[in-house]
């Protein structure tokens, strides 16, 4: 088991696994990454658990890096107020990548890593839960039509 930093040139491999996984949500997919990299400045050291170094991908975990001076910044999952659980084949796959990401913090002279899951489950060895955010979820129509023909006429003429 390697834990390594993705290859910018696996984006679709990321997104592939992503696709495939729960609790997987669009702020896991690779385009975020990009985005805090070129709109923000941000480095963004995405994480995967692999079987053997270039092997089979058997763990996710997106990871930026937000500096905020004069404090130490700080890592976190979820770029503002986006989730990023760490998506993984097991539990003890899940520990590692928290672990890497946690030391990979620690070496970057940040203060903290927040963990930005959906609360639902336990809080990793070490962490310290903080329910400073909330999470509102939404049950989406099942296709573009159906959800057309629940928005009344008037209210059409907005969207």
């Amino acid at each position: 088991m390697v834990i390594e930093e993705l290859d910018p040139g696996a984006a679709a491999e990321w997104d592939a696994y992503v696709e495939g996984k729960e609790p997987a949500n669009c702020y896991h997919l690779h385009g975020w990454r990009t985005a805090g990299e070129r709109a923000y400045g941000l480095r963004a050291p995405y994480l995967v658990a692999r079987s053997r170094p270039r092997g089979e991908l058997l763990g996710a975990l997106p990871l930026f890096f937000v500096r905020s001076a004069p404090l130490r910044g700080y890592a976190t999952t979820g770029l503002f107020g986006s989730y990023g659980p760490v998506l993984a084949e097991d539990a003890g796959i899940a520990a590692l990548l928290l672990r890497e990401a946690c030391r990979r913090a620690r070496d970057a002279g940040l203060g903290s890593l927040r963990f930005k899951g959906f609360g639902e489950e336990p809080a990793a060895t070490g962490f310290i839960p903080l329910d400073h955010w909330v999470i509102a979820t939404v049950a989406l129509w099942p296709s573009p039509e159906q959800a057309w023909a629940a928005i009344r006429g008037k209210e059409r003429n907005l969207v």
